[in-house]
């Protein structure tokens, strides 16, 4: 738009200027015709003077005006074109006609009668070669005038387009403005408030936030990364949080399966000591299915255990005798129903250690 409103400007000034250079030559020419013109007046003029007259001067005036003449023409040659080059041609030839006639009657014989002097001067110079030059004048006018008509019709016609030239490159520039200002909400602004109310959005949590990936190719990459951020970090989050869950859920099941297993060893216990072979068969049976159930569910919780707690020890600063107190503690069923007593020798003066406690605790439960 910008260059065609350059274009449009730079050939309206070159059609002003060629109209103004045309009507300015054209206008030289008219002047100069109608100076050579007089000229010719005032030369045939002195011709009269010096043959009638008999006036010295005039024949040095002749001569100047002679070459006025000859310099008009020489200018007419230069600033004529082509179609007005035979019209100064025929004007030349006509004016050679003038001054061989005039040339002639200043040489003709100072002794030659009044009458026949009159009589070349009236009809030979102005009636003949004067005659012609005339209609040689009407001629070149008629085509100059005819030019500087074409010329001012141009120049009109400019004149009327003018306004139009003129507002055009401004309504251009307003058009450019315009579809400017769009463009740039349409590819950077719009682009760029997307981007930022969805980093907004992400910014408090949000991953499902998408920004429309539209506008310049720069902003394209940039929804595309701010996209593929999110995406990662709802990854990361989704795996974060199955992360936690594993970690809490491995911290929890080993207090639930201790909570689980040490009613399930007194059960246990307690299904053996009642199983005493003076009772009923049906109520043999029930306890004998208490005991798989409770060796069952204990096997299960070792297994959860197992599966859960890796077997690289997490040691932490312990006291031996509160940790076998506990297992003691644990096994207390086990020790009755096998009559199996425990001697504590020593133990106050027992040192610390660095245990995985849990680790431990499952070891003493499993022997």
């Amino acid at each position: 738009m910008v260059a065609a409103s350059a274009a449009l400007g730079g050939s309206a000034l070159y059609l002003w200027r060629q109209a103004s250079e045309e009507s300015l030559r054209i206008n030289a020419m008219i002047e100069q015709v109608q100076e050579m013109r007089g000229n010719l007046y005032r030369q045939v003029k002195e011709v009269f003077d010096a043959v009638f007259l008999d006036d010295d001067a005039a024949i040095v005036q002749y001569r100047e005006y002679e070459q006025r003449i000859d310099a008009g023409f020489a200018t007419l040659q230069k600033i004529a074109r082509e179609p007005e080059q035979d019209a100064v041609a025929g004007l030349a030839d006509a004016y050679r006609e003038v001054k061989a006639e005039a040339d002639g009657l200043l040489a003709s014989d100072a002794e030659l009668p009044s009458a026949a002097r009159r009589k070349l001067f009236d009809t030979d110079l102005e009636l003949g070669a004067f005659g012609a030059y005339e209609l040689a004048f009407e001629r070149i006018e008629r085509l100059v005038n005819a030019q500087k008509a074409q010329s001012r019709s141009r120049l009109t016609i400019l004149n009327r387009l003018a306004p139009l030239l003129l507002a055009l490159p401004i309504l251009l520039a307003i058009g450019l403005f315009i579809y400017s200002r769009l463009f740039l909400q349409r590819a950077i602004v719009r682009p760029l408030l997307a981007a930022q109310s969805a980093t907004t959005m992400i910014s408090r949590c949000d991953l499902a936030q998408h920004v429309p990936e539209r506008g310049a190719a720069e902003l394209v990459m940039l929804a595309q990364s701010v996209n593929h951020m999110a995406a990662d970090l709802a990854d990361s989050r989704a795996a974060l949080l199955r992360a936690e869950k594993q970690s809490t859920l491995a911290a929890l099941v080993p207090v639930v399966a201790h909570n689980i297993r040490n009613p399930l060893a007194s059960i246990r216990a307690t299904a053996q000591v009642l199983g005493d072979p003076a009772l009923s068969a049906e109520l043999r049976d029930g306890l004998h299915d208490i005991i798989a159930t409770a060796d069952r569910l204990d096997r299960w919780t070792h297994a959860l255990l197992s599966y859960l707690n890796s077997l690289q020890p997490q040691r932490t600063a312990c006291k031996l005798p509160e940790l076998l107190d506990d297992v003691l503690q644990l096994l207390r069923a086990r020790l009755i129903e096998k009559n199996i007593s425990v001697e504590r020798q020593g133990w106050s003066n027992a040192p610390g250690a660095l245990l995985d406690t849990q680790l431990m605790d499952r070891l003493c439960m499993a022997c």
